[in-house]
């Protein structure tokens, strides 16, 4: 794999609503992916118009992106707008008990219902599945780990067909949409270069989800690294190569895992 690290010419300001495409690169042609020294800062709660996203440093996240046509757009739209009128009659949470309003409430049931569609659906196997081919899956998981312990603590990950999954941590000084930004705009323009195609690669947002209690993390380990056997590829999560389970990987799984053993809710910011 090129080195997704190297310096630019000179710094560059990562573009927000960069997608991943190989469009996304400075005047002297280097993709986007080699700022100067990615730092940036952390962004709180924000949304590029698709879902709300959670950036602050420190967390333990949950995070999905698929590719550019993994699921329909006109499928989506037909799951949000169910939803919508399905948990129109569900009674809302007591924001006196839970620390919740009545709509974020009901908007994070809606979100957490249609993520899970959409990953059964992702799962089938549906889109052009470019990660399938092993050379697109080696660079996207060497992309994920050039920056291991530097930028971001990976604790899970599992590169699919046409979407992965990611457990990481985000150090100080460098944001989860700018990791994203980095991972997606180096990946596009390095497979695309491979498959000697041009376009869109990824879809433009990304699901995120932060840890709330060492329960959902450790649930969420499983789900990664069984996501290839829910998928029925593999008989067993060892066997599957792009994975965080996968055996070459486990000394740097188990070092990274000693570092968050547990999670403490009291120490979680009041979002």
């Amino acid at each position: 794999m090129s080195n997704p690290g190297a310096r630019a010419s000179r710094p560059h300001e990562l573009d927000d609503k960069a997608d991943g495409t190989p469009a996304h690169r400075i005047a002297d042609g280097t993709p986007a992916h080699q700022i100067a020294d990615g730092t940036s800062a952390h962004r709180g709660w924000h949304s590029r118009g698709y879902q709300p996203h959670c950036d602050y440093p420190g967390l333990v996240q949950s995070i999905g992106s698929r590719l550019f046509d993994s699921v329909p757009a006109h499928v989506i739209d037909r799951w949000t707008r169910e939803l919508a009128q399905r948990c129109a009659g569900v009674p809302p949470a007591n924001p006196k008990t839970s620390g919740v309003s009545p709509a974020k409430a009901a908007d994070k049931q809606r979100r957490k219902q249609l993520c899970a569609q959409i990953d059964r659906y992702a799962d089938m196997g549906y889109g052009s599945c470019y990660l399938a081919d092993t050379r697109i899956a080696e660079l996207t998981e060497n992309a994920l780990l050039y920056f291991d312990n530097q930028r971001y603590d990976l604790l899970a990950w599992c590169v699919m067909s046409n979407h992965i999954h990611v457990l990481a941590v985000p150090k100080p000084r460098h944001s989860l949409s700018d990791i994203l930004q980095s991972w997606k705009s180096y990946t596009a323009h390095a497979a695309n270069k491979i498959l000697r195609r041009e376009g869109q690669f990824w879809f433009p947002d990304y699901f995120d989800e932060f840890m709330r209690t060492t329960s959902q993390m450790e649930a969420t380990i499983l789900y990664i690294e069984f996501n290839p056997v829910t998928a029925r590829l593999v008989s067993s999560p060892e066997q599957w190569k792009y994975s965080s389970a996968a055996p070459h990987h486990r000394d740097r799984v188990v070092r990274n895992r000693l570092m968050y053993p547990e999670i403490d809710p009291e120490n979680l910011p009041d979002f």
